[in-house]
């Protein structure tokens, strides 16, 4: 979920959808970008952002799910705000404390002589993000940590399974904007707000039911160990994911269930039965209220 990717520098839902909202006041720069690069009409934007802002939703995609009208304009303005926020310096300086990534990225190369080693690994990402910060994170580490070209580096990252269940803002690629692709740069141009935009799967289009959801529910079938990061367990996004159907599925067929493990930091007791309820349904799990690395230490989730 969005808290995964805070520790390097994206915004929560809620705060992405501040920042939109600001829209409103004066000669904001979404504004300008989306008008010098679309052609938008400022009011237009000024328009959306109020509503929004009136609306007190606390999601955009809440929001754009009852205000369809305002689609179109609406992933611009995420795109604009997201693509602009990946920087790849951001990755280098996260603190230890909350950098998972890190965290993650030494379980992986422990033992590992060479990039096929590290390959071996068994993990698979469900991202409900739309920025490539995990892609990033991977290919850049692997080149380094190998010595291995670009190429290379791409070919290890991609080995690794990760899928964006509500879209990405363009399919990770080393090299420039080209197709439905772009490079990890925060700068702002036609083409990549166009790329970023496109890559977008909005409430209610193409979700749900959808490939990626069919993929993410296999992975979950098949995994041992199953951990919630900076997950907000909104219902909906429970519902698409349909984590409690696999379980339910699994004990059906006398299947053993995973081990599942949640990060519930800053919820209350009731919050997080309530959010086991929604992402497990009848079935048990194991959460702790701290922030994305301690839940993965103290729970022993990558041992």
């Amino acid at each position: 979920g969005a808290g995964a990717s805070m520790p390097y520098g994206f915004p929560s839902g809620a705060q992405l959808k501040d920042w939109i909202c600001q829209a409103t006041e004066g000669e904001d720069w979404i504004g300008r970008e989306l008008h010098e690069k679309l052609k938008i009409d400022v009011e237009e934007i000024k328009d959306f952002a109020r509503a929004l802002k009136r609306s007190h939703i606390n999601s955009i995609d809440a929001f754009l799910f009852r205000r369809p009208e305002f689609n179109g304009i609406g992933k611009f303005a995420i795109a604009a705000h997201i693509c602009r926020l990946e920087i790849a310096d951001r990755l280098d300086s996260a603190a230890d404390m909350v950098n998972w990534y890190r965290l993650l990225w030494n379980k992986m190369v422990a033992d590992t002589g060479n990039a096929n080693d590290v390959i071996r690994n068994q993990v698979r990402f469900v991202s409900f993000n739309y920025d490539r910060s995990l892609e990033q994170f991977l290919f850049t580490t692997a080149k380094h940590s190998y010595g291995l070209s670009d190429e290379e580096a791409y070919r290890v990252s991609r080995s690794f399974g990760i899928i964006h269940v509500y879209g990405q803002i363009g399919t990770f690629h080393y090299v420039g904007d080209q197709g439905d692709a772009r490079s990890y740069d925060e700068q702002l141009t036609t083409n990549s707000l166009r790329i970023a935009a496109n890559g977008i799967r909005l409430i209610p289009e193409e979700r749900g039911d959808n490939s990626q959801f069919k993929l993410a529910r296999n992975w979950l079938d098949w995994a041992e160990k199953i951990c919630f990061l900076g997950f907000g367990f909104d219902p909906t996004n429970c519902e698409n994911l349909g984590f409690f159907s696999v379980l339910d599925s699994n004990v059906n067929k006398n299947k053993p269930l995973p081990k599942i493990f949640a990060s519930t930091f800053h919820f209350t007791k009731e919050e997080i039965e309530q959010a086991r309820k929604l992402a497990c349904g009848t079935h048990p799990w194991t959460p702790h209220s701290a922030e994305n690395v301690m839940t993965l230490r103290e729970l022993g989730v990558l041992a």
